[in-house]
């Protein structure tokens, strides 16, 4: 509203696309419905959105935004009725009921919808296996060979939505096996589908995303949950937390075990990303999440932390480990010798955040877990050096 209190000539650069997906169900029907109408209202001329060719996510929301920009003031509903009818003939119906469920849903589920990690809290299998349906129905009624074909292609997302969520059903579980096993079944039908000769139904994202952010902490947890390692100790969901702003939480004790915690909040990991526990607003600093660990071993022990947002500094009995960085990268931790053989001992991890904000994820968001067999080579993962992690978890080259 100030903006449109100034001369300045205005345009509107954005995304038509999932940031940090770009393949699961996805709808900006209700976005731009919004967006657009109120953009037109505070005097904005245009818009230049990154696009992308990705038909069976994004072709009805572009379809809309195309008819928007010439008629912000056009009925959406009667938009959406016309994109099915002239793509899925007698299917319409279906397909509208079922791009119209979806919008309803993701908007409802009142969750950061920006990437991966919000998904199985926006969907469920009733809603897939109910989609699904629609499909069948839609299939079934359409005439022609292109029509059903369309509706093939359109069906993609939906299917692999169901095997996302049961990936992260294996791995909410520990059963780091069944998620490398659809994982990898995952990502060689997006490379089958991106291949496919014709339009481009799937973009290149929907491959380079999934590995970008699922591939290294999936095969890390079932290497380091396989022979010869096992898992000894499967680190909670939820776990006592504190925030440190200006990452001093080492002089302030919060990596001893004599520090008294008993009234101290308790935080979600990675069952709920942070956007959906109200903790979006915390962009800088640390989180420490605070362990006692039960009998342990005499034995080589290592700590597998899934992944995280994006340095972590572990702690055993007020003993500094070592530190690792990236963002969603899996690091592993040499214990033995720091974890004494019984119980009494007390694990303390020091996320340092940096960046990610955008798809509400912080501190640790994938499944961790202390592991016995081969001792590491290594007290703590290796970095390198020459690179740093922006927000999202790109990569850039520090220039010396």
């Amino acid at each position: 509203e100030k903006w449109a209190n100034t001369d300045n000539v205005k345009f509107f650069r954005g995304y038509n696309w999932n940031l940090a997906e770009n393949f699961l169900p996805y709808s900006k029907i209700k976005m731009w419905e919004d967006d657009l109408r109120l953009y037109h209202k505070m005097n904005v001329q245009g818009v230049y959105n990154e696009s992308m060719m990705a038909w069976s996510t994004l072709g009805p929301s572009n379809y809309l935004e195309a008819e928007m920009l010439w008629n912000v003031n056009v009925d959406t509903a009667s938009v959406l009725e016309k994109y099915c009818k002239a793509a899925f003939g007698a299917g319409a119906p279906y397909l509208q009921d079922y791009y119209t469920r979806v919008t309803r849903r993701q908007n409802e589920a009142l969750v950061e919808a920006g990437g991966f990690h919000g998904f199985h809290l926006i969907y469920d299998r009733a809603f897939v296996d109910g989609a699904k349906k629609l499909f069948d129905q839609a299939a079934a009624a359409a005439e022609l060979e292109v029509e059903r074909d369309r509706i093939a292609n359109m069906r993609l997302p939906l299917d692999h939505l169901g095997l996302f969520l049961e990936l992260r059903e294996h791995q909410f579980a520990f059963r780091f096996d069944e998620a490398k096993r659809v994982f990898d079944r995952i990502l060689d039908e997006r490379k089958a589908a991106r291949a496919k000769p014709g339009q481009q139904w799937v973009t290149g994202g929907a491959v380079s995303m999934l590995k970008r952010f699922f591939e290294e902490s999936v095969n890390d947890a079932h290497r380091y949950s396989s022979a010869p390692y096992r898992r000894v100790f499967d680190l909670p969901d939820t776990l006592v937390t504190v925030f440190d702003p200006y990452n001093s939480g080492s002089s302030m004790g919060f990596a001893e075990a004599a520090v008294n915690d008993a009234n101290w909040l308790r935080t979600k990991t990675y069952s709920i990303p942070w956007s959906a526990q109200g903790l979006s607003s915390v962009a800088t600093g640390s989180v420490w999440y605070r362990i006692r660990l039960p009998e342990m071993p005499d034995e080589a022990l290592g700590l597998m932390i899934g992944g995280c947002n994006s340095l972590a500094r572990v702690y055993v009995n007020g003993e500094y480990v070592g530190e690792g960085r990236g963002f969603a990268k899996p690091m592993a931790f040499d214990l033995t010798g720091f974890v004494k053989p019984g119980k009494g001992n007390f694990l303390a991890i020091q996320i340092q955040r940096s960046g990610g904000g955008d798809i509400g994820v912080g501190g640790m968001f994938y499944p961790s877990f202390i592991f016995a067999g081969l001792r590491l080579k290594e007290r703590a993962p290796k970095f390198d050096e020459s690179i740093r992690y922006l927000p999202g978890g790109a990569i850039e080259r520090v220039k010396r």
